[in-house]
């Protein structure tokens, strides 16, 4: 099995730095997890605390998520690690299908 949280390697380097499907599954895991809550950016935002704008990169596949982020992300959410790297593989494996465009 793949690690899904960008680690840091011998070389410093974050393992699935950069990798677009990657941030995609990062981002829709998280905001499941939000709108599951009920709360807004602007909400887990300030109680982090992160810039609002950087959680929507995060949340719309736009940047990677550090290790330090990723456990405090879990004790906001209540959620183990584990729990939070299942939700990011199964983002990561069952992708939403795009509607197919009609043709006339």
């Amino acid at each position: 099995m793949d690690i899904l949280f960008p680690l840091p390697d011998d070389d410093g380097v974050a393992l699935g730095e950069g990798d677009p499907d990657w941030r995609r599954a990062l981002g829709a895991a998280l905001r499941k997890l939000r709108a599951e809550r009920g709360l807004s950016q602007q909400d887990v935002a300030e109680r982090l605390p992160i810039d609002r704008g950087y959680l929507s990169h995060l949340e719309n596949g736009k940047h990677d998520m550090g290790f330090g982020l990723a456990i405090r992300m879990c004790k906001f959410y209540e959620i183990s690690p584990v729990e939070l790297s299942l939700k990011i593989e199964d983002a990561f494996y069952n992708k939403p299908k795009k509607p197919k465009k009609k043709t006339r």
